[in-house]
Parts: structure tokens; C-alpha cells; sequence
């Protein structure tokens, strides 16, 4: 006879073989996605025959072809997931990096090939798209390449190559360059700008390590600078100086700026007050809005435009408001915030039936500026705030679609970056009935943050219980 704590100690090890066979098999996946970031791709191979048919079954497949990526994955097997997969997040991204692997590697036959199936956008495959174009001599290359070029942002390093040819091609010059510079500069992008100066001549451009001084401690490379002519270096150094000091001490900044007037020129004078006078607004100083009159006619960004307005609404300048919305862009100036700001500077400057006209438009809409603008019209009565619940049947239909079922899933698992892939994927088409059900479904899973999201992307008929 079994004696009887063996046989209890024989019963509870069937019971805990029995909950671990039991244990769903999704909850295998974080420590599958450590074994392929440690490179154990032997895990992966084992766990892919437990996951077939399995709503997550792609997921140990797509790691395991990700750690090959940069050691050069079989390409037939990369094809066959692409077409196993089709449509799914994790198709797009292995897409995405298996373009970047062709691109850096310059197998340029199957780049070209698998270019035109990715509809995403990515500044490094667009820059190795350029590289394969440009070596083909696609003259049509040569404007989009130099585009990218003045716009003065900042890009990957696969963008390098692109601009090396149209210096060598004369298709940007010196002058084009340190536009570029400027731009980066402002935007704290050093390493950009770096790398830019070495389409000038050596003797043009400025010295990295009196960069990174001036990056380091602005006030003091200002307070340093002496000379009493600037070279073009030396101003664009100069004017990222102040530009940086401005972020912190803008007052500072315009005071440096005052003394450096005299030997820069004038538009680069204005460009700098500009910068100054956003950081200002940024911080709420009172005199924002004079140097926003220094910069005059200076190119602002629209962010600056934008804060421009802002500063002339704290100051009660309803003329400084109007100019500065519509010189805002037409996209932006279309947001409803900037429609009821601009209703509200047209009544103050006496064209009430202008202004009347723009708020009766806002406050059609159900939103914190409709609200406004149906007060300001002196409309009492109150919005119909009746949310539409979701039907059981939609809740259902909503649920089993592929996408919010895998997302659910992950997030189950503590799996978030990949949840929420999975779910934008899968609630960007929808229209505003399945929005409404998924934004229940989401809440229901006790994840309110894609509850509320989802809920914010209705059109027409939206769900304010959300």
C-alpha cells in the first residue's frame, strides 16, 4: 500500500501539473520576448508549434525573424510571414525593419522590390529609397532629395549619403547648407548639424568642440564673444547662443542679443527675436508680445505663430490676435480652438456679424469650444449629452474581431507596447458604431485609457459616458 502522504504528495503534484497545463499559453510570451532580445532563438523555435492556431501564434515566429534582421534573415522566410500575416501590425513592422536591413546592406534588387508594398512612413527607408533612386539616375530624386534637405529637419544617418550627392551634384550650395544648420541648430539638433557642416569647406565651417561650448554654457560663450567682425560661423554660432540661452533666460538672451545687434545682420537680428519672444510666451513673460514685434517680418514656425497668439491674448491685444491666427497654416487655423479665438478677436474689434457667424458654426459642435461659443451666443440651453450604449450584439461582433482580441491578450500578459499596436491597428477603419462598442469593450477589460481614446475618435455620434 501507498502510504498516505505519498499518496497526498503524489495528488498535489498532479494538481500542479494540472493547473500549468491549464495555464493559458499566452502568459508564455514575456519570457519568449526576453529569449529572442538575449538572442535564444532555439526558445522560439520550440514554442512556435505550441502557438499554432493560437490568436497570438505570430509572435514567437516575428521575434525570432527580428533577432535575424541584422545578421540577414532567410529572406523566403521573411516573404512567407509577410504573406502569412498580411495586414497585421506585425507584418508592417517586419516590413519596416527588413527594408532598413536591405538598405543598409544595399541589396538594392530587393529593396526595389518590397519598397512599394510598405505604405508607412519612415524618414530612414525614405532616405534609402533616395539612395536606390538617386543611384539609378532618377532625376525626379534629385527635387524630392533636395526638399528634404532645406527643410532643416532632423533625419537618420541613411539621409547622409543623399545629401553628399546633391552637394556633389551642385544641386545644394553653401548657402542652402547653413539655412540647414540654422534650423538644426534651433531645434537642438547638434549631431544634424554636424554632420551637415561637412558639405562646407573646412575652413568655412565652425569648430564641433566651440559647439558643444557654446551648447554647454551659452551665457558664458556670449559674454566671450568679442570680435568685432563675425564670420558666418561665428554668427550661426552666435545665434544658437542666444537661441539656447533663451529657453532658460530669455531675458538674459535679450539683453545678449541687444549687444550682438550691431554685428549681425538684420534679418538675423529679427530670427533671433523670434525665438526669443516663443520661449517667452512659453513662460508667460509680459513681454512677449514687444519682441514679438522685433522679429518684425522674420519666417516664424508655426509654433511660434501659434504662441505668438497666445501672448497677444494674455495681453489683451485682440489686433495682435486676428494677424496672428491667420497668419497661422490652414490646417491649423481650421482647429477649433483658433475659429473661437478668432470669433472672439472679430466681436472686440467691432464686426459682431462675422463673429457671430464663426461661433454659431463652433457651437454646433460638441466640444469645450462649442460649449463656449453657444455661451458666448447666449444660447442657455444645454448640450444633449445622451451617450448611445452599445448593443450586446455589437459588443460581441466588436470582440471577436482578430485585432482587439490579440491586443486584449497582450495587455493581459503586461505586454503593453505590442497591445497597444494591436489596437490602433485594429480600430483605425472603424466607424463611429464599432468605435463606440470597441471604447466599451476596452472599458470593460478595465483598460480605460483605450476606453477613452477610442471613445475620442468618433465623428458623428459619440459616447461621453467614456
Amino acid at each position: 500500500m501507498i502510504p498516505v502522504m505519498v499518496r497526498r504528495s503524489m495528488a498535489l503534484a498532479l494538481l500542479a501539473l494540472g493547473a500549468h497545463a491549464q495555464a493559458p499559453l499566452e502568459n508564455e510570451l514575456p519570457a519568449l520576448r526576453e529569449a529572442a532580445q538575449r538572442g535564444n532563438l532555439r526558445a522560439l523555435e520550440e514554442a512556435r508549434p505550441r502557438f499554432a492556431r493560437h490568436p497570438l501564434e505570430a509572435y514567437p515566429a516575428y521575434w525570432a525573424l527580428m533577432a535575424q534582421l541584422e545578421r540577414g534573415a532567410d529572406r523566403s522566410d521573411v516573404q512567407q510571414f509577410l504573406a502569412r500575416y498580411a495586414g497585421t501590425p506585425l507584418a508592417d513592422a517586419l516590413r519596416r525593419d527588413w527594408l532598413k536591413a536591405l538598405g543598409a546592406s544595399a541589396s538594392w534588387d530587393a529593396f526595389r522590390t518590397e519598397h512599394p508594398k510598405y505604405s508607412g512612413e519612415d524618414a530612414e527607408i525614405a532616405c534609402y529609397a533616395l539612395q536606390e533612386r538617386l543611384g539609378r539616375g532618377d532625376l525626379e530624386a534629385v527635387g524630392e532629395a533636395r526638399a528634404l534637405f532645406v527643410a532643416g529637419r532632423e533625419l537618420p544617418i541613411a539621409c547622409d549619403p543623399v545629401f553628399a550627392h546633391l552637394a556633389a551634384g551642385k544641386h545644394v550650395g553653401a548657402e542652402d547648407a547653413w539655412a540647414r544648420v540654422r534650423k538644426l541648430l534651433a531645434a537642438n539638433a547638434l549631431k544634424d548639424a554636424k554632420r551637415t557642416t561637412a558639405l562646407l569647406p573646412s575652413r568655412a565651417a565652425f569648430n564641433e568642440k566651440t559647439l558643444d561650448r557654446a551648447a554647454q554654457d551659452p551665457a558664458a560663450y556670449l559674454a566671450r564673444e568679442k570680435s568685432p567682425m563675425l564670420s558666418r560661423a561665428d554668427k550661426e554660432l552666435a545665434l544658437f547662443a542666444v537661441v539656447r540661452l533663451a529657453r532658460a533666460k530669455p531675458d538674459e538672451a535679450a539683453e545678449r542679443l541687444a549687444l550682438l545687434a550691431g554685428r549681425l545682420g538684420a534679418g538675423d537680428v529679427r530670427h533671433a527675436w523670434g525665438h526669443i519672444a516663443h520661449q517667452a510666451a512659453l513662460v508667460h513673460s509680459p513681454r512677449a508680445l514687444d519682441w514679438y514685434n522685433e522679429a518684425g517680418d522674420a519666417p516664424l514656425t508655426e509654433a511660434q505663430v501659434a504662441w505668438r497668439a497666445r501672448a497677444a491674448l494674455r495681453a489683451g491685444d485682440w489686433k495682435a490676435v486676428l494677424a496672428a491666427i491667420q497668419s497661422l497654416p490652414p490646417e491649423d487655423a481650421r482647429d477649433v480652438t483658433w475659429r473661437f479665438w478668432r470669433a472672439r478677436a472679430l466681436r472686440h474689434l467691432g464686426e459682431r456679424e462675422a463673429a457671430d457667424g464663426l461661433l454659431r458654426a463652433v457651437a454646433r459642435e460638441r466640444n469645450f469650444y462649442g460649449l463656449l461659443a453657444a455661451e458666448e451666443l447666449g444660447l442657455t440651453l444645454p448640450p444633449d449629452w445622451d451617450s448611445p450604449r452599445a448593443a450586446r450584439e455589437d459588443l460581441d461582433r466588436v470582440r471577436a474581431y482578430p485585432g482587439i482580441r490579440r491586443a486584449i491578450l497582450l495587455y493581459q500578459v503586461g505586454l503593453d507596447n505590442e497591445a497597444l499596436r494591436e489596437w490602433l491597428a485594429a480600430v483605425r477603419a472603424l466607424d463611429d458604431r464599432d468605435l463606440i462598442a470597441s471604447a466599451e469593450v476596452a472599458s470593460q477589460a478595465k483598460l480605460p485609457d483605450r476606453a477613452i481614446n477610442t471613445a475620442d475618435r468618433t465623428v458623428q455620434v459619440h459616447d461621453f459616458a467614456q
